[in-house]
């Protein structure tokens, strides 16, 4: 009888025990990218019609969204159309995006990020840089002007 019971409570053990170690470790994911860039500075020429990049991120309003929304870039004009953005790739620190084409005009945007975290509760400073690279104005899928930009960040409404 006390072997019986003795088998059951030492696996209870075992088993408090493993639950106790540490998990393994989970692999660490990038950071999700979302919020509003705007151009830094003056806007170089071909783009100053630009009011801002909207990020929809990677959360069940951006990318898991149905239909996923990337994001957008929204033009000053109020009544222009804005430039969805598709499926925006991220590898480390290099970040890139194209948008669909509107009346045949598309834009495309290399770069890097200086900052990879984008927490409201740890925001940047609202003339830091975080992300800087160039920006292509397309035609017909032709390059119609190009820049090297910098972009700020702000979380938005």
């Amino acid at each position: 009888m006390r072997k019986l019971l003795l088998l059951p409570a030492s696996t209870l053990l075992l088993l408090c025990s493993l639950a106790a170690l540490p998990a393994a470790a989970a692999p660490k994911t990038e950071s999700d990218i979302f919020g509003y860039f705007s151009i830094a500075g003056k806007a170089p020429a071909g783009f100053q019609d630009i009011d801002v990049i909207l990020l929809g991120g990677s959360g069940e309003y951006g990318a898991q969204a149905k239909p996923p929304f990337h994001g957008l870039i929204r033009m000053k004009n109020k009544k222009a159309k804005d430039y969805q953005i598709l499926a925006p790739a991220r590898k480390g620190k290099a970040f890139s995006f194209r948008t669909a084409a509107v009346a045949s005009i598309s834009y495309e945007f290399e770069g890097t990020l200086r900052r990879t975290e984008f927490n409201p509760e740890n925001p940047p400073q609202h003339d830091e840089v975080v992300l800087t690279g160039t920006l292509r104005k397309m035609k017909a899928g032709e390059p119609i002007a190009g820049a090297k930009v910098d972009f700020t960040w702000e979380l938005g409404d």
